[in-house]
């Protein structure tokens, strides 16, 4: 007997993977079919690839044939099943305990079954990488598969759609390399993570959590809200830019300004026959001359650092950049805080509603925040847990955590409502949020305000004293 690795998805169209005993690959073949399972691949190798002489029985797209699914108590009693067998998104990945370890044997290549080599993306993901995807982009993708997924669409099919749609060549050809890496076998999360220009570690860490959980739509939704809040806090720093580069840049040009205002007044006085526009050329050549010379320097310099700035920051490769920023910054780390909490606790309540281990739902709910550094904070501690630690243990860190958290999950434990105190979690996070958007805004107009009016202030103040200062000294001076 030997041991086969099998993928394949069952009657509602969910992913099973595991080890079982077959003396060759029909019999392996037909015994997954005996279950109601269609073969993705066998030992790594496709369904696809397989000789039509191994596989008679067992799979339609192998020429096979399906035989009735036997409902099992573990689907029957699952609040994830629908009773008409529930759409494929619904569901999400179960693994199979056939076998749980493979054999040292198992390695060895049996019949004719070769490994797929993985296929190199490097040249598409550099087209990829000129034009990045912005928030309002990943929010009106994930708007769509999450409308999918409600409607039961099969993930290939929907790549496959959205790829039709798709406005640019380089993305609709990512969509189809995600569409054959689930049709071999790949899940949707892991297939993501092979373009990370368009699908960031949490996006993917999401979609991740929610096929083991059972919930892509609902993830879709939180994908989408996280994009939106990304959008409004990039508008609310182009507010900023907006009030702080023409304060800097005023400065400059008010002074060069300046300068030609008192060079025109000194040659329009002591050659007054010119006229209205000889004095407009003495004003002209002394703002050109200031601007050639120091203040056009830091004009220049104003500009390119701002421009450099936006460029730089705008790249998928500085993510982790920003989001450390985020996450240290006094302001923004409060929010950023609530933020990443509040999706930590809705992803934790969905896994445990599906009855996922502690452990692994805790982990999977860390890979799936916003935020990558808070990610990474919540993985480092999430991988301290054992089997048999409890969420409220776990919720017991008070530099991560607030203490209402803690006080929820063991009510939640003690009740068997552990999936809705999750909920109410998730929901304390959502009010501090909106609480320290209404501060932020408040602090922002009051600095935009200072600094726009220190700057007015300023520019009037340097004009006026040049042009008052050489009037009057050319007036007084003697004949």
């Amino acid at each position: 007997m030997a041991r086969f690795e099998f993928k394949a998805t069952d009657s509602s169209g969910k992913h099973q993977t595991g080890f079982l005993e077959a003396s060759d690959i029909p019999q392996a073949i037909a015994k997954l079919g005996s279950r109601g399972y269609q073969v993705i691949s066998l030992n790594g190798q496709s369904a696809g690839s397989i000789s039509p002489s191994h596989s008679q029985v067992g799979d339609p797209a192998l020429g096979g044939v399906i035989l009735p699914p036997q409902p099992n108590a573990t689907q029957a009693q699952s609040p994830n099943v629908s009773p008409s067998g529930g759409a494929p998104w619904e569901t999400g990945r179960r693994f199979s305990a056939v076998i749980s370890q493979p054999p040292a044997s198992q390695s060895q290549k049996i019949g004719t079954l070769q490994a797929r080599p993985k296929k190199d993306f490097s040249a598409l993901r550099r087209r990829l990488a000129r034009w990045p995807f912005t928030d309002a982009n990943i929010s009106f993708l994930f708007s769509q598969i999450g409308s999918f997924a409600k409607a039961g669409v099969n993930p290939a099919s929907l790549f496959n759609t959205l790829a039709d749609r798709a406005r640019r060549q380089d993305e609709a050809e990512a969509y189809r390399e995600i569409a054959g890496l689930v049709a071999e076998g790949r899940s949707l999360g892991e297939a993501m993570e092979e373009f990370p220009e368009i699908f960031s570690p949490s996006t993917s860490g999401a979609i991740k959590a929610a096929e083991v959980g059972g919930y892509l739509p609902q993830a879709c939704d939180l994908i989408c809200q996280s994009a939106k809040t990304s959008r409004n806090l990039r508008f609310l720093a182009n507010i900023g830019y907006l009030y702080l580069i023409p304060a800097l840049t005023a400065i400059p040009v008010v002074v060069s300004i300046t300068r030609g205002v008192e060079s025109s007044i000194e040659k329009s006085w002591n050659d007054p026959s010119g006229g209205p526009a000889a004095g407009l050329q003495y004003l002209l050549s002394g703002f050109a001359k200031e601007m050639t010379g120091p203040m056009g320097w830091i004009l220049l310099t104003t500009w390119v650092a701002y421009l450099s700035f936006v460029l730089f920051n705008r790249h998928w490769k500085r993510r982790a950049f920003r989001h450390r920023f985020a996450a240290v910054f006094p302001v923004l780390a409060m929010r950023t805080k609530a933020e990443c909490l509040s999706h930590f606790m809705s992803h934790l309540s969905y896994l445990q509603e599906a009855g996922v281990a502690p452990r692994q739902s805790v982990a999977l709910a860390a890979a799936a925040v916003p935020n990558e550094e808070m990610a990474r904070r919540l993985t480092n501690y999430a991988g301290t847990m054992k089997e048999q630690t409890k969420i409220s243990e776990m919720l017991g860190n008070p530099g991560l955590f607030s203490p209402e958290y803690q006080q929820l999950a063991f009510t939640g434990e003690q009740t068997g409502q552990m999936g809705n105190m999750m909920r109410q979690a998730s929901e304390i996070g959502v009010s501090k949020i909106k609480f320290i958007n209404v501060g932020f805004l408040a602090l922002l107009y009051c600095l935009c305000v200072a600094l726009l009016g220190g700057s007015i202030l300023a520019a009037a103040a340097t004009f006026y004293s040049g042009y008052y200062g050489t009037l009057l000294r050319v007036t007084q001076e003697p004949e």
